[in-house]
């Protein structure tokens, strides 16, 4: 492994040594353009010189062509320039107020009057809207929009203002989200996302499609998605999320702020049809509050710059059916039990120094650190605040860049550094005790007594990239490397619990099964992940063909570790395993032409496929020292209020009773010992039951696009797209959660057919289970396969949105896009139960849309909308018989969207008063109303037939309020 990295260290370093990166810069942009005269002739060698308040430098400079072209690259973004244009002869033509964003090539042809040089010709005009040279999708997000529209503040709540990113779970109402995450999708299809802080990456370990770190947008610049058509630059399938931090400035800048919400401002969102489910309220708001403040500027002038923020995060809601106990009759479900609440912290702090040492070497260096507390992580409707548990969760951040412009025509960069996250969780205090074991209600999924075990999850990722290419002629030979030159860790620390290692279960209240756990453990997974890349970006006249080709290679692995013995386990040393080696080149290619050579109508397409990647946690389910439950059925009872489980001294403690339960536990439990009776053996899951498939293939992943963009008038833009993504080899890892075999239980051991009644219609079902003689341990053991080539993923799109630009006191946007799935929920089903309704035909589509109006006197309007069509779901049964083997079978009893939820529709307001304190000061007083019109949505619905079908577990939260100030100088 070692001789591997430093192999890739030196071609790294030799490929630095030999070119440079043009746009390789984390936050810049491009200005190009033809510079004529009055007759349409080209004007060779005129002076083109860009200066702004985002340049470290006084200026930057270059000269046009022979045939008049001139390019500025790698100006910082996102900045308001001012570009002034000399030629002998001709009298100087100023550009000013142009802005540009992160990402963006900005076009900009200047005609030249002859003239005397002395004479300058001022002109103020819109900003490009189009980009003539990107064929990536991208859509950025500015600080204008991050401070004026009303959202909620953390990062998550930035992936649903993209055109393209669609986010599970119920929408946020005034923070109502906070400290949560939720996966997203890229036009349909959840694929894994790169979520970068300053370039850093932010991902969860797990596939789970979203960030593992609890981050605010306080402190952040500008936000850019690319969403689809990536070139070989980037190695993840899904939306490439690029987050820019504030940078100070040659003047001192900064902001106070502060934001509060209290019951008071909060509505009631309740139906009659809800209050007859017994929900009396949603999502039950005592107070909210932020405050925040940074400031940026210069240490020394042109050279050293710095920027500071902190901000603070507090919330305290209820949750629907979320309860703190039972009632007075010992019902935890019923509408009298007592209120749970959820408290939330997030304190965070950002810094940022911009070092200028000379002008051609830039030094950046960012660091971020973050924390969340909350005191019911994980509660629900069927957690209860006694089961949950309390996360502290710490992260910090940290970044350093150089940028060497070795010639006009070059440009060198290296990035380096680390994302570090550890989250423990403890018990909720004097529930971790004899006598209360943690127990389940299978009926209707409700936890009693402690769920979650003090655990604490570390970790590491390692980043270090290289970005170098030489322009020449119409040509931009780029070349890159990005390297993970250590583990990326993640460990699970888990302790012996006092009331015992295992989760009692009861059907309808009475004992049903015991799962046993292997407590303690601490298991340790690892993952590399290493890349070359080579592209070039070739303008042909109207046309520019960006193309080229990427090489990745991932690898999962676990190192040497060993186990304690606790109550229920043995100890054990396990040595280490390579889980997965992957190691692809994959092509992309993207094209955009200027139809008319004006900057103004672009037909756009491209080609890219990629290589999934399995992320660091894939390897904890091979992990032998991983976690391990093994599941047992109920045995007769002996007498007493204790119920002999069949084994030693692990006993069901009766409901409305004291059982005491002793801590003289087995050594070992282990599948095929005589400590208990194998009969009552049903299933194990854990690294010591999954098997390594060394033939499983790794995702493909094809994307199509198409696009047309179009100038409308000047400052406004309209695309229209279509979207295609194919995905081949479907896992386990890589979004699907079926795929997983039995290979010493084939399909066709499944020849029982076990009639029982739906209970939903009344039919009788045939539900399927082995023979006794595939029953015990040693049929147990499982496998991830890969889907069968003729059985890939599709998700078509096609989309619209439209764009204004800043100008005339007013900006906005719209979009809207419709996906048709041709999935697979289980595309190789390990027995016939997963076969009835096991593909996903369903179509959902979301709607956008932001406005912002800086009205006289000071006033400011803003608002969003954001619609989203039902959440999709099917009917499921709940079979028990002890003729069932495996215990209790869930099946699909009908296509999934056959069951739908309403339409999801949220509009934000915000009224603001500006009142200006001198020419650079000025303070704001605004009013923001979240779900103005206070729909009742359900964004989750229980369709397990039995008493719980159709109930609402979810619910857009009610309208809320906040009034917010913020100080500017």
């Amino acid at each position: 492994m070692q001789s591997k990295f430093t192999l890739l260290a030196v071609i790294s370093l030799i490929l630095l040594m030999t070119a440079a990166t043009a746009n390789a810069q984390i936050a810049t942009g491009t200005i190009q353009g033809k510079v004529t005269d009055s007759t349409g002739a080209n004007i060779a060698g005129a002076t083109v010189t860009a200066t702004s308040p985002a340049l470290q430098l006084p200026q930057q400079t270059t000269t046009t062509d022979s045939s008049g072209d001139y390019v500025l690259r790698d100006l910082p973004a996102p900045g308001v320039y001012r570009i002034s244009f000399e030629a002998p002869s001709f009298q100087t033509t100023v550009r000013e107020d142009l802005n540009l964003p992160v990402g963006f090539t900005a076009r900009l042809d200047v005609g030249m009057k002859i003239g005397q040089v002395t004479a300058s010709i001022v002109v103020t005009g819109a900003s490009p809207v189009v980009d003539t040279e990107n064929s990536t999708r991208a859509v950025n997000i500015p600080l204008e929009d991050l401070q004026e529209l009303p959202r909620g503040a953390g990062m998550q709540e930035l992936y649903p203002m993209a055109q393209g990113i669609t986010v599970a779970g119920k929408p946020d109402v005034g923070d109502s989200n906070i400290g949560s995450r939720s996966a997203a999708s890229t036009y349909g299809a959840p694929l894994g996302p790169s979520i970068r802080l300053e370039g850093i990456d932010l991902e969860d370990g797990d596939h789970g499609n979203n960030t593992g770190m609890y981050l605010s947008g306080y402190d952040l610049a500008e936000v850019q998605f690319k969403t689809t058509g990536q070139s070989a630059d980037i190695g993840n399938p899904g939306f490439d999320m690029e987050s820019v931090v504030k940078s100070g400035s040659n003047t001192f800048h900064g902001t106070v702020l502060g934001d509060y919400e209290t019951s008071g401002l909060q509505s009631n969102n309740v139906t009659p049809a809800l209050s007859a489910q017994g929900i009396k309220v949603t999502n039950p708001l005592v107070r909210y509050y932020t405050y925040a403040a940074d400031i940026g500027g210069r240490i020394i002038r042109d050279k050293l710059w710095f920027y500071g923020g902190l901000s603070h995060q507090y919330s305290n809601t209820g949750a629907i059916s979320f309860v703190a106990g039972p009632d007075a009759a010992g019902c935890w479900t019923c509408g009298d039990a007592p209120p749970g609440y959820q408290i939330n912290q997030l304190p965070q702090y950002n810094a940022k120094i911009n070092y200028q040492p000379s002008r051609t070497v830039g030094i950046n260096f960012v660091y971020s650190l973050a924390h969340k507390n909350e005191n019911a992580f994980a509660g629900s409707a069927t957690v209860p605040l006694p089961s949950s548990e309390i996360q502290y969760q710490t992260v910090y951040v940290v970044k350093g860049e150089v940028q060497w412009t070795v010639s006009p025509r070059a440009l060198l960069e290296v990035i380096g550094g680390k994302a570090y996250s550890i989250s423990p969780y403890t018990a909720q205090p004097g529930t971790d005790k004899l006598g209360q074991p943690s127990s389940q209600e299978v009926s209707n999924g409700l936890y009693t007594g402690p769920q979650y075990q003090p655990i604490s999850r570390p970790s590491t990722r390692y980043i270090v990239r290289s970005n170098l290419a030489y322009t020449i002629g119409e040509h931009t030979f780029k070349f890159g490397t990005d390297i993970v030159p250590s583990e990326s860790r993640q460990t699970q620390v888990l302790h012996d619990q006092a009331h015992g290692d295992y989760l009692l279960l009861f059907n309808k209240g009475l004992p049903y099964e015991v799962s046993i756990y292997n407590y303690p453990v601490t298991s340790a997974n690892s993952y590399n992940a290493e890349a070359l890349y080579a592209m070039d970006t070739w303008k042909i006249r109207r046309i520019t063909l960006t193309y080229g080709v990427r090489w990745d290679r991932y690898h999962n692995y676990y190192a040497p570790q060993s186990k304690p013995a606790g109550q229920l386990s043995a100890a054990g040393n396990f040595p280490g395993q390579s889980i997965a080696l992957f190691n692809d080149v994959v092509p992309r290619v993207g094209v955009a032409w200027d139809v008319f050579g004006l900057g103004k109508t672009v037909v756009k397409g491209g080609f890219a496929m990629f290589g999934d990647t399995m992320q660091s946690a894939y390897a904890g389910n091979f992990n032998p020292n991983g976690i391990t439950t093994n599941t047992y059925k109920w045995s007769a009872a002996t007498g007493g209020t204790c119920v002999d489980t069949g084994f030693k001294n692990v006993s069901y403690l009766q409901p409305n009773t004291s059982c005491d339960i002793t801590p003289t536990y087995l050594a070992s439990v282990t599948p095929g010992s005589s400590t208990y009776n194998s009969s009552l053996f049903i299933s194990a899951t854990g690294g010591l039951n999954q098997l390594v498939n060394p033939n499983i293939k790794q995702p493909k992943i094809y994307n199509y696009t198409a696009r047309v963009e179009q100038q409308l008038i000047p400052n406004v833009a309209v695309n229209v797209g279509y979207v295609r993504y194919d995905v081949y080899y479907i896992s386990p890892y890589s979004g699907t959660a079926g795929n997983t075999i039995f290979p010493n239980r084939p399909f066709t051991a499944y020849s029982v057919a076990v009639p029982l009644v739906d209970p939903g219609t009344g039919n009788v079902v045939n539900v399927y289970t082995y023979p006794a003689s595939f029953q015990g341990a040693a049929f147990t053991q499982t496998q991830y396969v890969s889907s069968p080539s003729n059985r890939p993923n599709h998700y078509t799109t096609f989309e619209v949105g439209i764009t204004k630009r800043y100008s005339r006191k007013w900006n906005a946007s719209a979009s809207f896009w419709t996906t048709k799935n041709d999935a697979w929920i289980t595309a190789v089903p390990s027995n016939p139960n997963l076969v009835p309704f096991s593909q996903d035909e369903t179509r959902h589509w979301q709607a956008l849309g932001s406005v912002t109006y800086h009205a006289r006197w000071g006033f400011m309007l803003s608002g969003t909308y954001r619609g989203i069509s039902g959440t999709q779901g099917q009917r499921t049964v709940n079979f028990t018989s002890p003729l069932l083997l495996q215990g209790t079978v869930t099946q699909n009893m009908e296509a999934l969207g056959a069951e739908q939820g309403p339409q999801i529709s949220i509009v934000n307001a915000e009224l603001g008063k500006v009142f200006k304190l001198g020419k650079e000061r000025s303070l704001e007083f605004d009013y923001q109303s979240f779900n103005l019109f206070n729909t009742s949505a359900s964004t989750t619905t229980s369709y397990l037939t039995g008493s719980t079908f159709g109930r609402v577990t979810g619910i857009v939260s009610p309208q809320v309020g906040r009034i917010s100030a913020r100080f500017q100088f």
